[in-house]
């Protein structure tokens, strides 16, 4: 009985394993355009937008993301960092969810982070995020002299 049993449970594991790549390998539509496939970030196809990106978060927010963490669109150049929960919820998108990030300063679920949004607040803590855009790519910015969170802390499985 014990013997099948793990049998079972090996051909879950199995099945969840060949249905996470194949998710990966068809993609899930972004958040703010219909591009299915967003590039992680070792995979970005110039070397420089690395660089770029690892110098906006070092120089505006003083902290190294997570970058297994991180990816952007190629085709809206909008970042998805290590606190927009992309890592963790590839599949939430395709179910049609409002944009949703954590706030970088309490870690608080945000929602309606639209970069088309110019009123991104975080209710808990009051903090007003714009979109930075100087380098390129669209990232969730809070304001000059926010207090940044290092690393999101997981949420319902969220981030």
């Amino acid at each position: 009985m014990l013997e099948l049993a793990l049998l079972f449970l090996g051909i879950i594991a199995a099945l969840g394993v060949i249905i996470k790549i194949a998710v990966r390998a068809a993609g899930v539509p972004r958040q703010f355009c219909a591009n299915r496939k967003a590039s992680r970030f070792e995979q970005l196809s110039v070397p420089q937008q690395g660089a770029l990106l690892l110098q906006y978060f070092r120089h505006h927010e003083g902290r190294d993301p997570d970058r297994s963490a991180m990816f952007a669109c190629q085709s809206c150049m909008t970042v998805y960092d290590d606190f927009s929960g992309e890592k963790r919820s590839m599949d939430i998108d395709a179910l049609g969810v409002v944009a949703r990030s954590f706030c970088k300063v309490c870690n608080q679920l945000i929602q309606d982070c639209n970069p088309s949004n110019s009123n991104i607040e975080c209710t808990r803590s009051g903090t007003r995020f714009q979109v930075h855009e100087k380098s390129g790519f669209r990232i969730l910015m809070p304001p000059a002299g926010a207090t940044i969170l290092h690393r999101c802390r997981n949420v319902g499985g969220i981030a």
